[in-house]
């Protein structure tokens, strides 16, 4: 042990130690308000001091979320199953009585009865939320039937509101944090089924376009490359000045700690995140006199002499702002196409009504890959006359992707032009969209971006006229369940529909409609109400889809049609390959299988009370669809 002989060697000692402790905790706590380390800067050199340079984005927040669940299919062509499997049974049960089933209006169904009916099937539900995703957004959800079931057929399918969690079908997975919910039709791609037989289709898997929504906003964390609290809050600050909303809404980004900050997406960025991240990875901090302009100027220079930075330097300049069109506007007219796109790409964002004239000029161009990007660019500038005419002469042109941008940007400025009906479901969701497109070129186009929809390009296309001599020309689909006939000196069109699983010798009546094909889509999709009373078959966006593909193929409608297929079976296929610790569906062996009847397993976990006593299965009439939650 150490003595001190005196009060001053004591106190000596005791600061010395003060000193030393100090020392070391500042080694660790920052001071936030300490000048920030030098930073650290990755990517191209024209890009130092971007938001991109200095950051990264956590690997977390940059792919899709999957998520998953298990729930309900109804309304089936008794293509279902009656198995279910024992462990998976109880927990519906007791969670369809808990939403309601077996009380009130639905007092007639009990679940046991309605699990064992083959007009329903018991599935898993996946699907991938994008990176920034707010709370409201719509996603694509893939429905399959579980494996060792004996359903063969989703087609004309519902899905009942289904929860959606990571791991949320794995059965190891004890605790699901809710992220997202879906419901909705089923859609099944008309490709793989228009020629086959009811009976013969196998038909396991489907998608619901926009039949999810996301409960719980993902963020996006970004990462500095050196630690700074003084960087975090500044490059934050940035961001907001930039993008952020006004008065007292939400910021778009927060500094958290030294070494990260977040983004929170708003409802204002809905459908756009991805480019809301590329714009801000391209964002200068540097708030200096004359900044934008001399930066606008040195990024020309780099992108005239290397053409292949175009992408980047679009971005930057757009990062700029409006204080750099004036040296944007002249590479509007450069003579290298890239270099002319970059500008017009960052001009055209920024709203420079200036873009028009030199888009005009790329929308004649004779290269179909810039006349589509000079299509997809006039979105920027919708208020201008000019942008809607070149739009409208660009859906006639020779090169298919070229139509459907034009169609594309011509839609989402709502030029009035374009005509549009939206048919709802039961339950009041958009069910699909049909657009009718001023072109005289005829094509179809079956679309599931966001919304389904059916854009007929020529209002006045009609059904492939009789051959010379008679007077009639009959076409039909669905093995003769859909005719439709037409009549050339009475002018008109004449449909037949006859439902699966009905009394033949029931009669159906026949239906007169205008000789135009989207007079045929309105009555094959339109719900009867009070408001709306005329004629309609209240048919699913994949019925209208797979009509319409049956009768382009036959030749009975004079007119290409083009369906976008659903990518989503395989991105999250790829998602699993690139990600193998993602939590993901595990069934292995389901165990023995409940068809709920008298002495199977599980069969009496559901009490009497509350339940009617008219099992589903008795009625000719399809499922009723009510509204409740599978929750875990």
């Amino acid at each position: 042990m150490v003595r001190f002989r005196s009060l001053s060697a004591r106190m000596c000692f005791a600061l010395g130690l003060l000193s030393l402790v100090l020392g070391c905790a500042n080694d660790k706590v920052r001071n936030p308000n300490a000048a920030a380390p030098p930073p650290t800067f990755t990517g191209p050199s024209f890009l130092y001091g971007t938001v991109g340079s200095l950051t990264s984005i956590h690997p977390d927040d940059a792919r899709p979320m999957m998520v998953s669940g298990f729930g309900v299919v109804v309304g089936l062509d008794n293509t279902g199953s009656r198995g279910t499997p024992a462990f998976l049974r109880n927990w519906l049960v007791n969670e369809m009585r808990r939403q309601g089933v077996g009380r009130g209006e639905f007092r007639h169904l009990r679940p046991s009865q309605m699990l064992a009916d083959p007009r329903t099937a018991v599935v898993v539900v996946e699907a991938l939320i994008p990176p920034g995703a707010p709370a409201g957004s719509r996603f694509d959800v893939r429905v399959t039937a579980l494996p060792q079931t004996q359903t063969t057929s989703l087609r004309h399918g519902f899905l009942y509101t289904t929860d959606l969690a990571r791991g949320g079908a794995n059965l190891g997975t004890t605790f699901r944090h809710v992220l997202g919910k879906a419901s909705g039709d089923l859609y099944l791609n008309p490709f793989s089924t228009a020629q086959a037989q009811p009976s013969d289709r196998i038909e396991r898997s489907a998608v619901i376009i926009g039949g999810g929504r996301v409960t719980t906003s993902r963020r996006i964390r970004l990462l500095l490359n050196s630690p700074s609290a003084v960087r975090a809050r500044a490059i934050a600050d940035r961001i907001n000045e930039r993008y952020g909303l006004e008065n007292d809404q939400p910021r778009l980004a927060v500094a958290r700690t030294e070494d990260m900050f977040e983004l929170y997406v708003t409802e204002r960025f809905e459908g756009k995140v991805r480019e809301l991240t590329e714009v801000i990875s391209h964002l200068y901090i540097n708030r200096a006199i004359d900044f934008e302009p001399q930066q606008a100027k040195r990024l020309g220079e780099v992108v005239t002499a290397d053409p292949r930075t175009a992408g980047d330097v679009a971005l930057a300049w757009q990062g700029l702002g409006r204080q750099a069109l004036g040296i944007m506007r002249d590479y509007y007219t450069h003579e290298h196409p890239d270099v002319r796109l970059a500008a017009l790409q960052a001009g055209s964002r920024l709203g420079d009504a200036r873009t028009v004239g030199p888009l005009r000029t790329l929308a004649e161009h004779e290269d179909p890959a810039i006349r589509a990007k000079a299509a997809e660019l006039f979105i920027n500038v919708p208020q201008h006359l000019d942008a809607g005419d070149t739009l409208l002469s660009l859906v006639d042109d020779a090169d298919l992707q070229v139509r459907l941008a034009a169609y594309r940007s011509l839609s989402d400025m709502n030029d009035p032009r374009v005509l549009r009906h939206v048919f709802h479901t039961d339950s009041k969701e958009v069910k699909f969209i049909l657009e009718l497109v001023p072109a005289t070129r005829p094509l179809i186009y079956i679309s599931q971006d966001r919304l389904p929809r059916v854009t007929i390009f020529g209002p006045s296309l009609g059904f492939t006229r009789p051959a010379q001599g008679r007077t009639q020309r009959i076409a039909s689909a669905w093995n003769n369940r859909l005719m439709v006939r037409t009549d050339t000196e009475a002018n008109a069109t004449t449909v037949f529909y006859r439902p699966l699983n009905i009394d033949h010798a029931q009669e159906y009546p026949d239906y007169e409609i205008g000789p135009t094909v989207y007079r045929l889509v309105f009555l094959l999709a339109h719900r009867r109400s009070v408001d709306n009373p005329n004629p309609g078959l209240n048919l699913t966006f994949s019925d209208v889809a797979s009509a319409l593909y049956e009768l382009c193929e036959a030749g009975e409608i004079p007119s290409p049609i083009e369906l976008q297929v659903n990518p989503l079976a395989a991105q999250i296929a790829q998602q699993l390959a690139a990600d193998p610790d993602l939590p993901r569906p595990e069934f292995g062996n389901l165990g023995p299988m409940d068809d709920g009847t008298e002495g199977s397993v599980g069969s009496d976990v559901e009490t009497p009370e509350g339940s009617g006593d008219n099992a589903l299965g008795a009625s000719d009439d399809a499922p009723a669809r009510p509204e409740f939650d599978l929750s875990p």
